[in-house]
């Protein structure tokens, strides 16, 4: 498979795009006056990943030789060359990731951990997820970075096929110079399942953008954090896209914004006309510790179908004084009752998580960030 042909075609896509907007909300506007394109270089990069005899795992140079016809059926699928002008510059300038297959009928008891360190000034990359018929499978990476002031966008295209299920965690905690741009698109078949989790703490502007297409009885679990302070800039979106009955989504994400940090979360639940049977629950809060600090979150729904359960609930706001008030009088420091109040508030999120490592990855960062 080429990759010429789809770098040919995205730039021209990407000449005719315009510049999308940053602003959301009321208030909310993410800060991109001196962003230029024709300044990034992307650099070519390896892939240090961990083999495995039960699935086919390759850096995506070498699956677009070795597993063309797999390659092909997947890639763009999901993540369409068109869907914005950040995203016709990745297909344009692709230059490495992953690709991950599952054959049929295996269930993968031990989970897969790609450790993931950005050392270009910039950088394109591209995870292509395949869990085939009948299969289980669980993948997290953690991304860092070097000490760098540059730019990445990251592509995670996820397939999977009827009966398929699939544990997904990312956890971002790259440098507070980089533009991080983040898609991950899961496609559900029949059946399958995705339980992903997404926690970004790192990067000067992280755009994250998180949902599944759900067909017949598929089921996603989508749940998430972010901790953002000094400059920092989050815009988190999640949307869950239910095409067929008896789809059920549940999205639940907290956020935490201080100093002169800025926020915005969008949630969206789609209900299409053949969808009946179908559930969706959203919720997005996002506490703020500064009085500088800009937070907004903003829930969805789009109903085209009347035989359906679906609810969304979201809220901003700051510390309770009175709570704090308390705390302090039992003898902790204003610091201290900050922190366990913080614990506190993410605590109905931890309760969610499957995944003992990454809670204490969570916990780690936390207390650090605090």
């Amino acid at each position: 498979m080429q990759l010429d042909n789809i770098k040919q075609e995205s730039r021209k896509i990407f000449d005719k795009l315009e510049m999308p907007s940053m602003r959301y909300g009321l208030t909310i506007r993410l800060n991109l006056d001196n962003f230029d394109f024709n300044k990034l270089k992307p650099k070519d990069f390896e892939v240090d990943f961990v083999k495995s005899d039960e699935i086919i795992i390759e850096d995506l140079k070498t699956a677009l030789v070795k597993h063309e016809k797999l390659v092909k059926e997947h890639l763009g699928k999901a993540v369409k060359i068109n869907e914005s002008k950040f995203i016709a510059f990745h297909y344009a300038n692709l230059s490495n990731g992953l690709f991950i297959y599952v054959p049929k009928n295996k269930n993968i008891e031990l989970p897969i951990e790609f450790y993931n360190k950005i050392k270009e000034d910039c950088r394109i990359e591209h995870t292509l997820i395949i869990v085939d018929e009948n299969s289980s499978f669980k993948f997290t990476e953690y991304n860092t970075s070097n000490d760098i002031k540059g730019y990445r966008s990251s592509v995670v295209e996820i397939f999977l096929k009827q009966n398929a299920n699939l544990f997904y965690g990312n956890v971002q905690n790259i440098g507070k110079k980089v533009l991080n741009f983040n898609v991950v698109r899961a496609i559900q078949e029949k059946n399958s399942s995705l339980d992903c989790f997404s926690a970004s703490f790192g990067s000067l502007l992280n755009k994250n953008d998180v949902y599944s297409v759900l067909k017949e009885n598929a089921h996603v679990n989508n749940l998430g954090v972010f901790f953002s302070d000094e400059n920092q800039q989050v815009d988190m979106r999640t949307a869950s896209i239910h095409e067929n009955k008896g789809s059920v989504s549940n999205m639940f994400f907290r956020g935490i914004v201080k100093d002169k940090a800025k926020a915005i979360y969008r949630g969206l639940v789609k209900i299409n006309k053949d969808a009946k049977d179908s559930g969706g629950y959203q919720r997005g809060d996002i506490l703020i510790l500064s009085d500088e600090a800009e937070a907004d979150s903003i829930p969805e729904l789009e109903i085209d179908n009347n035989d359906v359960k679906c609810s969304h609930a979201s809220s901003v706001g700051q510390i309770d004084r009175n709570k704090l008030f308390y705390l302090q009088s039992r003898g902790l420091s204003r610091e201290e009752a900050t922190k366990h109040i913080v614990i506190g508030f993410l605590d109905p999120l931890m309760r969610r998580i499957n995944n003992e490592k990454i809670k204490k990855e969570l916990m780690e960062n936390l207390v650090k960030r605090l």
